[in-house]
């Protein structure tokens, strides 16, 4: 069994690529570069239960360092697999998808029940997601 907190660490899951790539992009609601990606990076650090809300908030600017760079590379995520602190969910998890997703979310929920971070439409609301902006 392994202990907590566990070390940091990182990994490439290799998800991409085969069937994944050969649907075109247009005729789904992912991010058009997951069809064309090589995998999927990730990062992972923990701390341990009772650390102080400082070393918890360095734990997330470490991470978020990591992703900086990433986005850098003109990177995108598949939305099941990712931070609930995304800077810009839209770009990064519907890219040029998410015009044509709130359209479709918009005539079948014109009243906006069905809501959830990050998540297409999420953008209408304020972040703790109890009130529209």
């Amino acid at each position: 069994m392994t202990a907590w907190p566990v070390p940091a660490g990182s990994g490439i899951n290799l998800v991409a690529g085969g069937a994944v790539s050969k649907v075109d992009p247009e005729t789904t609601g992912l991010h058009p570069a997951w069809r064309k990606a090589l995998g999927l990076a990730y990062f992972t650090e923990s701390w341990a239960d009772g650390d102080p809300a400082s070393v918890i908030q360095g734990v997330r600017k470490k991470i978020e360092r990591g992703v900086d760079i990433l986005e850098g590379l003109g990177s995108a995520t598949y939305f099941n697999e990712a931070s609930p602190f995304e800077k810009d969910p839209q770009k990064t998890f519907f890219g040029s998808h998410y015009q044509r997703l709130k359209t479709i979310k918009n005539k079948y929920d014109p009243t906006g029940l069905f809501i959830v971070a990050g998540g297409v439409g999420s953008d209408d609301w304020d972040s703790s997601l109890n009130h529209r902006k």
